[in-house]
């Protein structure tokens, strides 16, 4: 299959536009700044916590492949939208997409006062290209894509919910082997999702689209992050993301680093885990450090319930950044109610554990 101008357009509306649109909603109602980067990150973990929400029952119940498809447009679609026509309701046309304009910036106050920083800039946007730009290339392929690729190309094909089995490629009435770990985590019904929706296969989604998107993600959540350690001084928070992104590509030196899956194996539930998963619940620590106010407890609860789609590790490692994350604030600030909002927070992933477990 090749990928057309078409293809190429979906997809661009689906992981970009859409997480946006989506993003500029959640931040409105959750009364988060509206800026690009954070639109865009906020965007997609909603689109992925959406996913598991509805993906994980409808798995159980053994639906079919279209159900899915249906319920998560309608969410999706309704997301996107209500931002829009609430703001419009609200404070009248002109104040629709200003949250989407280029004025957002003047919010992020990056003060550029030296030809030092523009310099900064420019080297941190060719790094975060650099990536992104050498993940079409650099994805490998091996054994995993007999059981990560698979599930996704069958569900595509079939409209089965993980009811085939890889080995024989019969269908099967109960979940077996590795497929129990993909009905509490199914990143496979995510990607084959964005396939029917952009009509780009999933093997392509997941070893050329899809990697280009995530990496922008990573360089996104960098700058992020260094808001909180730099505040709005333009050339460190560059430096930061700069020496991030090199972090990254010299330390793909073993296949067993999580380098080498940010690098090269991005196409997988527990390399976007690694990549960007983690990261963004730092950011939502570090939100949540700064201002305990109850949206960003709605947020972090966002980023806990999007970490359990990637992957049965983010499930148990969700579960601990969160509780670790409670139990220290509450010794350090004497504040036992963050613990136990912490610990209601994480009845989700016990939840998933105990369905995992059961079956």
């Amino acid at each position: 299959m090749n990928i057309t101008v078409l293809n190429i357009l979906l997809s661009f509306l689906i992981l970009i536009v859409l997480p946006i649109c989506i993003g500029n909603t959640i931040c409105y109602i959750l009364k988060q700044d509206i800026i690009f980067s954070k639109c865009f990150i906020t965007g997609h973990i909603t689109m992925w916590a959406v996913c598991q929400l509805i993906a994980v029952p409808l798995i159980l119940m053994k639906q079919s492949f279209l159900a899915v498809v249906v319920m998560l447009s309608v969410v999706y679609g309704f997301l996107a939208v209500y931002g829009v026509v609430y703001k419009k309701a609200r404070r009248g046309f002109g104040e629709i997409f200003a949250g989407l304009s280029c004025k957002t910036f003047v919010k992020e106050k990056i003060k550029i006062k030296k030809i030092l920083d523009v310099s900064a800039l420019v080297i941190m946007i060719l790094a975060v290209l650099l990536i992104v730009l050498a993940s079409i290339f650099l994805q490998h392929t091996d054994a995993d894509d007999s059981r990560f690729v698979v599930n996704a190309v069958d569900i595509y094909r079939t409209n089965r919910l993980l009811l085939t089995d890889v080995n024989s490629g019969n269908a099967i009435s109960t979940f077996l082997g590795d497929l129990n770990k993909d009905v509490t985590s199914p990143w496979a019904v995510y990607i084959a999702y964005i396939s029917k929706l952009t009509r780009v296969y999933p093997s392509i989604m997941m070893h050329t689209v899809l990697p280009p998107v995530i990496m922008l993600m990573l360089g996104v959540i960098y700058w992020i992050l260094s808001e909180h350690f730099f505040g709005k001084d333009v050339l460190y928070r560059c430096i930061f993301v700069c020496f991030a992104i090199l972090l990254n590509i010299y330390g793909c030196y073993s296949i067993y680093t999580s380098e080498t899956f940010i690098m090269i194996r991005m196409w997988q539930g527990k390399a976007v885990l690694a990549g960007v998963g983690i990261p963004i619940m730092l950011w939502l620590f570090l939100e949540l450090f700064r201002n305990e106010k109850r949206e960003n407890y709605l947020l972090l609860l966002i980023g806990d319930i999007a970490m359990c789609l990637l992957s049965n590790m983010g499930i148990i490692i969700g579960g601990i950044m969160i509780g670790c994350y409670g139990l220290v604030y509450g010794i350090a600030k004497k504040n036992w109610k963050m613990t136990l909002v912490m610990c209601v927070i994480c009845l989700v992933n016990v939840i998933y554990i105990g369905i995992s477990y059961k079956m």
